[in-house]
């Protein structure tokens, strides 16, 4: 998702949609150059936690991210993991490039339907998913297009993708080529070796 907020930029970017108003003084920029993105004026904690509770799942690094919560959910799910982890009702504010990155670090294949990943494989998805996460706030996000942290820096974190637009490269784990599929709709990319095509089921 492209977009970003920014803390008091020196110069106002173009594309903001929004100014944000502090009370100390200072000011944030929502800047939106595709228009994805939505704003939503909560009354008080009470209203912002009601909100959050209806549409988001559980985040990773919280307690409540945990393998017994991924299991539980995917209990029974025809849908390809990848849809899975990118669905922010069941876990909120994992992204298109940290899916494929995760994906990768669990070797598990985007394809495999949500409900025939092993407990051990969604221990391993749910560490990854955490993993590819620090991994990003670390670089401050991947700057593609346009994204920038809310200081105004742009991000790194596209100089270390192991998988995520690197069709035709070298695996850096195995040095099978990366290939790129569509999954949920989404861009996605995969080493079939370190992940394995999910084999079909007959009939």
């Amino acid at each position: 998702m492209t977009g970003a907020l920014l803390y008091d930029p020196v110069v106002a970017p173009v594309h903001v949609r929004a100014w944000i108003d502090l009370d100390d003084g200072h000011r944030v920029a929502y800047v939106d150059p595709r228009r994805f993105g939505t704003a939503h004026l909560l009354h008080g904690t009470p209203s912002r936690d009601a909100y959050l509770d209806q549409r988001l799942g559980a985040e990773p690094m919280t307690p409540e991210f945990t393998v017994d919560y991924l299991r539980t959910l995917a209990r029974g799910v025809r849908a390809p993991i990848k849809a899975f982890v990118l669905d922010q009702r069941r876990i909120a504010g994992v992204g298109n490039i940290y899916a494929d990155e995760a994906l990768h670090r669990a070797r598990i294949h985007p394809l495999r339907p949500a409900g025939r990943i092993s407990t051990a494989q969604l221990a391993a998805l749910r560490d990854a998913i955490e993993d590819a996460l620090r991994a990003g706030i670390e670089a401050k996000g991947a700057t593609i297009d346009d994204f920038r942290h809310v200081d105004g820096a742009a991000g790194s974190f596209q100089d270390r993708f192991l998988v995520h637009r690197r069709e035709g490269e070298p695996c850096p784990t195995c040095a099978t080529v990366v290939k790129k599929l569509v999954v949920a709709g989404r861009g996605t990319y995969v080493c079939e070796h370190c992940q394995p095509r999910p084999r079909r089921r007959r009939l």
